[in-house]
């Protein structure tokens, strides 16, 4: 039985690795949900940042009137 060369094994090798890489795929990021629940009393700085310490997109639900968040 006829063995690899040695830089055929590494060849191998490093493909592998690269395959391997080349597929992997980062974990989804999170969605942190929505600040408020349509009335601008919900959007808080403390609904905010509950929501931020989640990762991922933010979205708000503060009513049909602009709302200011102090931060």
């Amino acid at each position: 039985m006829k063995r690899f060369p040695q830089f055929a094994r590494w060849l191998l090798v490093a493909v592998g690795l690269l395959a391997m890489v080349a597929l992997a795929r980062p974990p989804a990021a999170l969605a942190a949900g929505v600040v408020g629940n349509g009335t601008a009393a919900s959007c808080t700085e403390t609904a905010f940042d509950n929501k931020l310490s989640g990762g991922g997109t933010v979205t708000f639900n503060c009513g049909a009137n602009p709302k200011t968040i102090t931060l």
